[in-house]
């Protein structure tokens, strides 16, 4: 991660230009404003010893946020907001800006979307399309650049595959055996969770008409046969990037960071269906933050925000790839861990338990203290529904505040 503007930029290299494990920021230049500074730490992301580099050092503000490594992610700091100054931080390579007096919910809301593996990464494609030949052109081109393809013959066969499937982006012809394209992608729509999913058509059709109906029952755009390869390419990737974009700021909560309830819910949702088809675990933390009243009635609203702050970032952090993290409320969250038992989620769990109860935070009049959370682990049993899982999970929570707080205790 990288943070760069006009009074020079924080960013995740060394001096040598080694990137710094564990999203820590180096600060390069010792004009960035130390509220900033204070708000970068407190959220989580760690702060490390200030260093100067005097190849950076000879740049303007802005050419040494271009001069940074382009696999670094860039979120420029400006002095205010507005066409010229955005423009000129775009052109310098940011891909998001805040303002030097930013709070931690700008920061958060700036840097909880963005993509690090590119626009390129392997995308999961359900082409939709009953003449072989065409379909082998079209999973030919997409598999070439790295892309997975699943061929669907028929619209029952697609509606098949989508009821435990979540393709990146769907490619469809308007005419197929048993229904047209456009009915296909009204039935696909009324889907909540594939609401946002790209859908292209690929048809021979000519009439404007027709493809403007087409479009309106939920496509996101229209080619004609026989599309150019590179073409197909280009739009699957530029069309899920954009999807990725936004799905990452409606799943993510702006305070924390974390998976909304909706989102984790669904996450949980597929976790369990899986672990069933693999006859896998799958268990679910939910964790409470201890007082968290008493610490705004105490502190204010401000320093409660810092609280959960710390307790998200360290639950991202400090998690497997294959974990979700969500926040359902208030100062309630979930961690989601496939393919573990509940006593060693117990375990993990409680180590993170101790590493919170281990911070300081700094409340009202300069008081420092310290916040303890509790957390009930629910294992999933055959067939559970997400909603009971959750519901066991609540109740060994209850148990834990109930038994004197602080604690990580099993459901029955």
């Amino acid at each position: 991660m990288v943070l760069g503007g006009m009074g020079g930029p924080l960013t995740a290299i060394s001096e040598q230009g080694e990137v710094i494990d564990g999203g820590g920021l180096l600060v390069v230049d010792p004009s960035v404003p130390a509220g900033l500074r204070a708000i970068v730490k407190a959220a989580g992301f760690g702060l490390a010893t200030e260093a100067s580099s005097a190849t950076l050092a000879a740049l303007a503000p802005l050419e040494r946020l271009a001069a940074l490594p382009e696999a670094l992610p860039r979120i420029a700091v400006l002095p205010r907001l507005g066409f010229e100054e955005e423009l000129a931080a775009r052109r310098a390579g940011a891909v998001a800006w805040i303002t030097a007096d930013a709070d931690a919910s700008d920061l958060v809301a700036a840097t909880s979307w963005i993509d690090r593996s590119g626009l390129t990464r392997p995308r999961q494609v359900l082409l939709v399309e009953d003449q072989m030949f065409v379909a082998q052109l079209v999973a030919r081109a997409l598999t070439q650049q790295g892309h997975n393809v699943t061929i669907a013959g028929s619209g029952a066969m697609a509606f098949k595959l989508l009821e435990d499937g979540d393709p990146d982006a769907l490619i469809m012809d308007l005419t197929l055996p048993d229904c047209d394209g456009d009915e296909l992608v009204t039935v696909i729509r009324h889907r909540g969770r594939l609401a946002a999913t790209p859908i292209l058509y690929l048809s021979g059709e000519a009439d404007m008409d027709r493809q403007r109906a087409a479009l309106m029952a939920g496509g996101d755009g229209f080619m004609r046969k026989p599309a150019p390869p590179a073409e197909l390419v280009r739009w699957v990737e530029t069309a899920t990037a954009r999807r990725d974009r936004l799905l990452r700021h409606l799943r993510h909560d702006g305070l924390t960071g974390l998976l909304v309830n909706a989102a984790f819910r669904e996450l949980l949702r597929r976790a369990l269906a899986a672990g069933q088809r693999g006859a896998t675990p799958v268990s679910v933390a939910l964790i409470d933050v201890d007082r968290f009243k008493h610490v705004n009635d105490t502190h204010g609203h401000g320093v409660g925000d810092q609280v959960l702050r710390r307790l998200g970032r360290m639950l991202r952090t400090d998690r497997r790839a294959t974990d979700a993290v969500g926040r359902l409320g208030g100062e309630e969250m979930a961690l989601l861990l496939p393919g573990t038992e509940a006593s060693h989620a117990q375990t993990v769990v409680d180590g993170l338990r101790q590493r919170f109860r281990a911070e300081r935070f700094i409340g009202a009049e300069g008081v420092q203290f310290s916040v303890s959370f509790s957390a009930g682990i629910a294992e999933a049993r055959p067939m559970e529904s997400g909603d009971a899982v959750l519901h066991r999970a609540d109740e060994a929570l209850y148990r834990a505040k109930r038994d004197g707080r602080d604690r990580v205790l099993l459901a029955h």
